[in-house]
């Protein structure tokens, strides 16, 4: 694992738990990773908290040889600056464009200039539902293939 994927792995983890310790939920954080490597994705993991908490987002203290790591505050009061180019602004914008085309709804168009969280929640929240229904069919059509095999 690197450590993008340690770090993503640890931010979805606390955006819905307050405390880890590697004693009682390095488990719960690994759920669903096939690892060949356990020693260097203990690693990478330990890097990305004390990344984290380099950047305040978490502080640890040791109780009996458990080291917690805490969130300083709730997660979703924390914000984050990001910096768009027209150009990502224009793609964002295109999608949205064809999207509200697709669905026939215009509330899915944004504005190409002021583009706002909301505006990328939204865009994202449709073309997740849109691959999850698409792969959806793909599995049902997979499904129906083999039944009639």
């Amino acid at each position: 694992m690197i450590l993008i994927e340690a770090a993503d792995k640890l931010l979805n983890y606390f955006q819905r738990n307050e405390s880890f310790s590697f004693i009682d939920n390095y488990k719960e954080l690994m759920t669903g990773h096939i690892s060949l490597t356990a020693d260097a994705d203990r690693a990478a993991t330990e890097i990305s908290l004390r990344d984290l908490e380099k950047n305040g987002l978490i502080k640890s203290f040791e109780i009996k040889n458990n080291t917690f790591w805490i969130l300083t505050k709730p997660f979703s009061t924390y914000d984050k600056t990001l910096v768009l180019s027209y150009s990502a602004c224009l793609i964002i914008s295109e999608i949205a464009r064809q999207y509200a085309e697709q669905f026939n709804n215009k509330d899915l168009l944004i504005d190409t200039a002021n583009i706002t969280e909301k505006d990328i929640l939204k865009v994202l929240g449709t073309l997740i539902q849109t691959v999850k229904n698409q792969t959806e069919q793909v599995n049902q059509e997979n499904n129906d293939n083999i039944s009639n095999n």
